[in-house]
């Protein structure tokens, strides 16, 4: 029988804390060890009753929930989980706490079209129990390079320039037809931005499908965009994949790469039902990539739980385009590289820190396609 997951929540809000407990309570797979309002008696209580996994807000008394991160990522690294409103503010914090360490974050719960509460049940329950299963990887080098000063947010970003971008024009480069897709679910924020930070400003146009909801990915990619050479944006329906660009999923639509009347690639932008319990979905983007046969396209799957993306892959594959999965030690949660790999899908399997230098090599040409056994 599989080991109850033992959790603690954290939260100011008593209508927070008793919803969070119900819905948790409810599912065998749980057991909530620990309930508080206060991250200071949080912090106390945790050496005694063991979580394998915590929610934490942001907003509290006494200590706010990323100090209290910070502290707990220096002293007793364990997953987190962060509740997150669906404000600029909100994101802002979730996406430092990602930074400080936690594994992901949950929007607090809107009410569907039918007023049910169940797709926030159903997300809440399954982060927890990827985030209880998750590698902590060291934040040290981000945390370090984004917030030297540690302040507590990154609202400095937003008033520097970052790296020195350059427009490029396609005619000038070789290989500007070269596209690269990327998919990503838990663990990708980190993986995406590692990559983005990497590569040159004269790198193939790319196309991203992060898990993430409406609003946040717009915030992500403006915040990662001050740390890249890139022109990093949400994607908008019809734009060009041009090199030097990367071009990130709405939250709310569906990604697709399709080619315009002048053979140049672009994307889709546009609406559909749930894909692997999903939208965006990795596997539309990656089945629209596979459409285009030959050795143009670089697709990428990188961490995340499920297996969104690997059918895509496998599509790809069987099509000539070459096709790299993060490998296990890198990744937070090795759901869907593990999955494309199965399925027989991946010339590479790579370590985060190797697949820029691997993408630079497959831009001039320079790679080999034999498959590589995990």
């Amino acid at each position: 029988m599989a080991k109850i997951i033992k959790v603690l929540i954290i939260d100011d809000s008593a209508v927070m804390r008793e919803l969070l407990k119900s819905i948790i309570t409810e599912d065998p797979r749980f057991e909530v060890v620990g309930v508080s309002s206060d991250p200071i008696l949080a912090k106390n209580k945790i050496p005694r009753i063991n979580p394998d996994v915590l929610t934490l807000d942001v907003e509290m008394p006494r200590m706010d929930g990323l100090t209290f991160l910070k502290e707990l990522m220096e002293i007793r690294p364990m997953p987190v989980v962060m509740v997150s409103s669906y404000t600029e503010k909100g994101a802002r914090e979730t996406f430092r706490a990602l930074e400080l360490g936690a594994i992901d974050f949950i929007t607090k719960p809107k009410m569907d079209a039918s007023g049910s509460l169940d797709p926030f049940i159903t997300d809440l329950c399954n982060k927890l129990e990827a985030a209880a299963n998750a590698k902590i990887r060291s934040s040290v080098r981000l945390i370090n390079k984004q917030d030297a000063n540690d302040r507590g947010s990154l609202d400095h970003l937003e008033s520097t320039t970052g790296p020195r971008k350059v427009k490029i024009n396609p005619s000038s480069r070789s290989g500007s037809r070269k596209i690269i897709v990327i998919g990503a679910s838990t663990g990708g924020t980190k993986a995406i931005q590692e990559i983005a930070e990497a590569l040159p400003v004269d790198s193939p146009g790319i196309a991203v499908v992060q898990h993430m909801p409406p609003r946040f990915t717009g915030m992500y990619a403006q915040r990662i965009n001050q740390l890249s050479a890139l022109d990093i944006r949400e994607a908008q329906d019809g734009d060009t994949l041009a090199p030097g660009t990367m071009l990130i999923a709405n939250g709310a639509y569906h990604l697709a790469v399709a080619q315009n009347s002048r053979n140049e690639f672009i994307v889709n932008v546009f609406d559909g039902d749930l894909i692997n319990q999903h939208k965006p979905a990795v596997d539309i983007l990656f089945e629209s990539a596979s459409h285009y046969p030959g050795a143009d396209i670089l697709g990428i799957l990188l961490t995340g739980m499920g297996k969104d993306g690997a059918k895509g892959m496998l599509s790809m594959y069987r099509n000539g385009s070459y096709t790299i999965a993060q490998d296990k030690k890198s990744c937070v949660i090795y759901g869907m590289p593990d999955q494309a790999n199965k399925l027989g899908a991946v010339n590479k399997i790579l370590s985060i820190s190797d697949i820029p230098s691997y993408i630079a090599r497959w831009a001039t040409g320079n790679i080999s396609s034999n498959r590589v056994a995990s």
